[in-house]
């Protein structure tokens, strides 16, 4: 990345700040086509003749890291690079520079990026490109192990070929001298290009690759200093992902299958910030590598001003790597590591495998499950105030918003609410049964719930059984039939309008079922069984093919 002076815009014109942090690197002027021609220039000729920019060879790991960025590019969005040979079918032309001179006082300049028509005169001929790109081979980071991803010259070319792209710094307008309308907003709260991360400290390469703060310096761990072979970007942080898809379209067939992006366990070589675009599967973060204690969060992007806006990165404490989540993007699941984590799942029914240590769990929204590799009876599990301690073999886990607790013989399932799957089965099975529900049929119905049976079709399965027919008579007639709802779910007699309110329901086409299921699911029988509901409900684990 060159070394530009911060806020374009001259005295006069007070620097815009953005209204989301997308407007802030949003170089709004500037868009390539769906197809761009790449042409890497040769060693030993002159751009302009100017000698002391003659030409090195693209070769190894420089040519390969250019690569992998327009890879990188073409993975989250609509755009696609062609290699070309012939510097007059290209659209974009790269130069790999032996030196380049500062534009300031800094020491060196890392990369430049032309994202307007240009003339070049290159080897005896004139060749008009739609952007051009220079890096600075000198420059202390363009080294092999520099040029990895997570390198501090592998971001350099993410960044630069952001510009390519429409992609602006967060920390300039992109405006030229005395442009009243500059193309670009100020990243709120930014007000310099180094060292000021903004508001929700969002101006950082974690979150945007054209950040000048490289990786995630207000990470727990502390920035790096002098370190060139990791720690920064492997790819475009949430930011980027969100602007780029809005220019270009998204690229909704990458990584659709079931993926597991690992967090890296310690610092090292090729050790980067990503954010993960994913647009299928059923997928998992996992830090199963990791002795020490991993930081996981399943919440995407949410691209505001807010501790969500640019993702919330996972990572193993003391690593400066990890991930964010693009975006629109779902991952499912969670695998912790060996230390003392900490996980906080989204909307989705995250299932989460701790792992050992003494993990702290928030499901959020959704049908969650924990998973141990215990017996149920083995594991300690108390609840207090909608907190659930699980005394495991590896651990001591506190959990939160967690719905379910999966063992190697059992579960236990604590989404026993009004309309939640296992306190409907649980109340509708006692209901139709007139007593406590057995472990192997809670698994059966449990199952069947999960897997989108209407709470209706469930009552439905309980009236046909033998059993039914015992509590509630061969073929009762309507007013036998509610009768008997009232004394055997709510244990009282029914007053007769209640009765005849539902004998004229059944008259006027509802279903036994449905009726059933409504009695079962009223406050009043809900308050009679939450005693019976309030540590959990065991049930049997069963296969898919016994709900089928």
């Amino acid at each position: 990345m060159n070394s530009t002076s911060f806020m374009s815009s001259p005295l006069g014109f007070a620097p815009r700040e953005s209204v989301t942090p997308l407007d802030a690197i949003n170089w709004t002027t500037v868009k390539v086509g769906p197809v761009v021609n790449v042409w890497f220039a040769p060693a030993y000729e002159a751009p302009n003749g100017d000698p002391a920019e003659t030409t090195l060879a693209w070769a190894g790991a420089a040519k390969a890291s250019v690569e992998a960025s327009l890879q990188a590019t073409s993975n989250v969005a609509n755009i696609t690079f062609n290699i070309v040979q012939d510097a007059a079918q290209a659209n974009w032309a790269f130069f790999l520079s032996p030196t380049m001179p500062s534009d300031n006082s800094e020491d060196e300049s890392l990369g430049f990026f032309q994202n307007t028509r240009s003339e070049i005169d290159y080897g005896g001929a004139k060749y008009t490109f739609d952007g051009y790109g220079i890096f600075n081979a000198s420059a202390s980071s363009w080294t092999d192990a520099g040029l990895q991803m997570g390198g501090s010259a592998f971001t350099t070319v993410l960044h630069e070929i952001g510009h390519g792209l429409g992609l602006s710094h967060p920390h300039d307008d992109s405006g030229e001298e005395n442009d009243p309308n500059p193309p670009a907003t100020i990243m709120r709260g930014v007000t310099g290009a180094f060292g000021s991360y903004g508001d929700n400290e969002l101006n950082q390469s974690v979150y945007t690759v054209m950040s000048y703060n490289d990786g995630w310096q207000t990470s727990p761990a502390g920035p790096l200093t002098d370190v060139v072979a990791y720690g920064a970007n492997g790819g475009f942080g949430a930011l980027d992902i969100a602007v780029l898809q809005a220019k270009y379209g998204a690229n909704t067939g990458f990584a659709a299958g079931d993926n597991v992006y690992n967090l890296p366990a310690s610092d090292g070589d090729g050790t980067f910030y990503m954010s993960i675009w994913d647009t299928g599967g059923v997928d998992t973060i996992s830090a199963a590598r990791a002795s020490a204690g991993a930081i996981i969060d399943l919440r995407a992007a949410t691209l505001d001003y807010s501790d969500t806006g640019g993702g919330v990165v996972s990572y193993v404490t003391g690593v400066h790597g990890g991930v964010t989540i693009a975006n629109g993007v779902v991952i499912e699941n969670v695998i912790g590591g060996q230390g003392d984590d900490k996980i906080t799942g989204n909307a989705a029914n995250n299932v989460i495998a701790g792992d050992t240590g003494n993990d702290t769990i928030d499901g959020g929204a959704g049908r969650d499950t924990s998973l141990y590799g215990q017996s149920r009876a083995s594991a300690g599990v108390t609840v207090e105030n909608g907190t659930v301690t699980v005394a495991a073999q590896g651990g001591t886990d506190t959990l939160v918003n967690v719905e379910r607790l999966q063992f190697t013989d059992e579960g236990l399932a604590f989404d026993t609410g009004a309309g939640e799957n296992a306190g409907v089965v649980f109340r509708t099975y006692q209901a139709a049964f007139n007593r406590a529900p057995d472990e192997p049929g809670m698994g059966v119905w449990i199952k069947a719930a999960d897997q989108g049976m209407s709470f209706e079709q469930i009552a439905a399965g309980f009236l046909r059984s033998s059993e039914f027919e015992t509590a509630y008579g061969a073929n009762p007639t309507s007013e036998t039939y509610v009768s008997k709802l009232y004394e055997n779910i709510l244990g009282r007699a029914g007053e007769q309008s209640g009765i005849d309110f539902w004998q004229t329901k059944l008259a006027e086409g509802a279903t036994q079922a449905m009726v059933l299921y409504t009695f079962a699911e009223s406050s009043e029988n809900i308050d009679r069984t939450a005693a019976s509901v309030v540590n959990g409900v065991i049930y049997d684990l069963v296969s898919d093919a016994l709900v089928a």
